[in-house]
């Protein structure tokens, strides 16, 4: 059946279109007067019958879950990522009460105190290692100096490795530098770093080399055996690690207290296994970071706030490295001069652990 279809001017009876469309087709048919059809009316017509309701029992199908498989879909929360729940039901950030510690006395505490002395002993860096890892970089640096596109490289051991709270076994960081651009000209880090891999994989200590660029800092992974076998990142220029890795080395020389509390915090945390940044805990460095943060507010303080122990009637001392203000005292043999509360807190480890457990969770 053939319809026609008008368009009246408002206010007119005046057919102004005769142009005929054909419902079985849905195409338009143009006539004599009007050749050339009307998309518009085209796409009226077309979506008219596109989105014509069907009342017909062979296409009236209700979209449930049940009518699929009879199975609801897992829940999976978005933040915990566990199945069986929501987010809004997430039991992940309520934590248990608190249990207060019974009544501690002086023999507890000494052998609290005796165990984080041991274990200090038990896994940190020993002298014989630090040779081995000193040994590595001199090696790598005289290997890497041997080609003229590496000329005046200096590399530099950071992190774990350097600040004075590494385990043993543990992972080597080290930092790449020019002593031969003295006007600082921009170096392609993604380009350097490709170069390094390729040439450290002719290197015959060096195995399992590669190159990870994607990353805000990007790095060359490899292994290197000499007396143990080692994992070693290898970055361009990370002048503010270096910097933080010397800052914690300090606070380890003024008080001994600070290395033992260090690694018993980094022992606790890897049992407890909330050690892993890239799983959303904190990172090593950030909890050597809450323990420095909690002796320097203890009455009187085990250690000062390096940055700020300057001539207050002067401006404050500024090292500029990737905009931040890296600066701190550093001269730890005249720090009596500059710190009148030097020596004067006498608790033992085991009174420091306690206080810092009731510091961070009471």
């Amino acid at each position: 059946m053939v319809e026609k279809i008008f368009a009246k001017e408002e206010n007119k009876g005046q057919v102004k279109s005769d142009n005929i469309v054909d419902q079985n087709e849905g195409n338009l048919i143009p006539t004599l007067e009007n050749p050339r059809p009307s998309l518009t009316l085209v796409t009226l017509v077309s979506t008219q019958k596109l989105y014509e309701p069907d009342t017909s029992d062979h296409f009236n199908f209700q979209f449930k879950a049940k009518n699929f498989s009879g199975v609801l879909p897992t829940l999976i929360c978005s933040s915990c990522n566990k199945k069986g729940h929501c987010k809004a039901q997430c039991q992940e950030g309520n934590f248990p009460p608190l249990i207060r510690l019974p009544p501690t006395n002086k023999v507890w505490l000494q052998q609290l105190t005796s165990i984080f002395e041991q274990l200090t002993k038990a896994i940190e860096l020993t002298k014989d290692e630090m040779n081995d890892r000193n040994i590595i970089v001199a090696d790598l640096e005289k290997f890497l100096t041997s080609d003229y596109g590496f000329s005046g490289a200096k590399l530099q051991l950071f992190g774990s490795s350097a600040n004075g709270f590494g385990f043993q076994n543990s992972d080597m960081d080290i930092s790449l530098t020019f002593d031969c651009n003295p006007t600082k000209q921009p170096v392609n880090r993604i380009k350097l770093i490709r170069q390094l891999a390729d040439k450290l994989k002719r290197y015959h200590k060096c195995k399992h080399v590669f190159s990870i660029t994607n990353t805000r800092v990007p790095i060359v992974k490899f292994s290197i055996t000499t007396r143990d076998h080692l994992e070693v990142d290898l970055s361009f220029n990370n002048a503010l690690a270096l910097q933080n890795t010397k800052l914690l080395a300090t606070y380890v020389k003024i008080d001994n207290r600070v290395k033992c509390l260090g690694y018993a915090m980094k022992y606790f945390v890897k049992l407890c296994d909330i050690a892993d940044a890239s799983q959303g805990s904190l990172s090593s460095y950030a909890y050597i970071l809450m323990v420095l943060h909690f002796l320097q507010h203890t009455t009187p303080p085990v250690i000062p706030v390096l940055q700020e122990l300057y001539d207050q009637s002067k401006p404050a001392p500024k090292l500029n490295i990737n905009g931040w203000n890296a600066w701190f005292h550093d001269e730890v043999d005249n720090l009596n001069n500059v710190w009148p509360d030097h020596g004067k807190n006498k608790e033992t480890l085991g009174d420091l652990w306690i206080g810092m457990l009731r510091y961070y969770t009471e």
